[in-house]
């Protein structure tokens, strides 16, 4: 895989405020040009990103959220006729949420929300009618998911 690009990010932080954001343009190698040198090279697709945290110093508490946009994406593709057109995935939002919770010296109690959206498959351009296929619709994500975990640190001075 080859991929090409620039990413710019910026935080700001303010009292118990922490926030973020961020902007990509990312070129995806195009595999269909070793057969075909009229291809384009690479194929581009934005991403813009974001956070948002808010941290209850006296209760040891912090929530966050976490976005990410990912603009529509290019790609080719074999139709049903087996003809090689490009085709476009629509562009998807993606958003996460977490608690942390400091405890005792060395603990931390975290809990949240993976793929709030529940995001799993994302339409497309192409439709190939087959029998195994899903019709318009591209696999990006596993859907929602929930986790909690214990995070013990030991330092030793």
């Amino acid at each position: 895989s080859k991929t090409a690009g620039a990413n710019i990010n910026g935080t700001l932080r303010y009292k118990q405020w922490n926030t973020a954001i961020g902007f990509g343009y990312t070129g995806f190698y195009n595999d269909y040009v070793e057969g075909d040198k009229t291809l384009p090279t690479m194929l581009w697709s934005a991403e813009l990103n974001g956070a948002v945290g808010y941290s209850f110093a006296k209760l040891g508490l912090d929530m966050n959220l976490f976005y990410k946009f990912t603009g529509k994406r290019p790609y080719y593709a074999y139709n049903s006729n087996q003809d090689l057109i490009q085709a476009q995935q629509k562009g998807w939002h993606i958003a996460d949420v977490s608690l942390n919770k400091k405890a005792f010296k060395y603990l931390i109690f975290n809990a949240g929300i993976r793929n709030l959206f529940d995001v799993g498959r994302v339409n497309s351009t192409l439709v190939s009618g087959g029998v195994h296929t899903a019709g318009g619709l591209r696999n990006v994500g596993t859907g929602r998911s929930y986790f909690a975990g214990i995070i013990f640190n030991w330092e030793k001075k």
